[in-house]
C-alpha cells in the first residue's frame, strides 16, 4: 500500500496544478490504509507532505529536526500545526520558537535546574497544536512535554484515538 501512496504523492508534488493534486488525493483506500499504518518514514520531504491537507486527517507526523538550521523549516508556514510529535534538542527548540516569533533565551541553559525552568515555557506554545514534544538533552536524558493524566504523559495522539 505504501508504495502506491508514494507514487501518487510524488506525482502530485511534481504537478504544478493544485486542482489536479486535490483530485488525485481524494481520500482513497490507499490513504486510509496508510492512516492505519503505525509508522511511516518520510525523509527530507516534510513540507511536501504537510502541504497536502487531506493527508493530515489520517497521518500522525513526527518531525525529527537534524540540526538547528533545519529545525525552522516546518515553522515557516502554518503547516507545522499538522505535526503530532517533534523531538528537538534545546537549540532546535529555541530555533522553532524563534521562527514563530516567540521569546527565546539569549543563551542556552546549562544546568538541569535551568533546563527544567526553560523547556516547559518553550514547549507550551507548540503544544497548542502538537501532541507531544520530546526534548533531547544529551547526557541529561529527555524531557517529555504533552498532555498528561495523573502525572503520566499520554503518548497516543488525538488522531490515533479517532481512527
Amino acid at each position: 500500500m505504501l508504495w502506491r501512496f508514494s507514487a501518487l504523492l510524488k506525482r502530485c508534488i511534481n504537478t504544478s496544478s493544485s486542482r489536479l493534486c486535490k483530485k488525485a488525493l481524494d481520500v482513497s483506500a490507499d490513504l486510509t490504509e496508510l492512516g492505519r499504518t503505525p509508522i511511516a518514514v518520510v525523509s527530507a520531504g516534510v513540507k511536501s507532505i504537510l502541504d497536502i491537507g487531506r493527508t493530515l486527517e489520517f497521518l500522525v507526523i513526527w518531525f525529527e529536526p537534524t540540526d538547528a538550521d533545519k529545525a525552522c523549516k516546518p515553522f515557516l508556514s502554518e503547516s507545522w500545526k499538522a505535526l503530532s510529535y517533534t523531538s528537538p534538542n534545546l537549540a532546535e527548540l529555541c530555533t522553532m520558537n524563534h521562527t514563530l516569533g516567540l521569546p527565546t533565551p539569549t543563551e542556552l541553559p546549562r544546568s538541569l535546574e535551568d533546563v527544567l525552568g526553560c523547556v516547559p515555557t518553550l514547549c507550551r506554545p507548540l503544544l497548542e497544536h502538537l501532541h507531544c514534544v520530546v526534548v533531547t538533552l544529551g547526557a541529561l536524558g529527555v524531557l517529555v512535554c504533552g498532555e498528561h493524566d495523573a502525572g503520566t504523559v499520554n503518548l497516543q495522539t488525538r488522531k490515533q484515538k479517532r481512527v
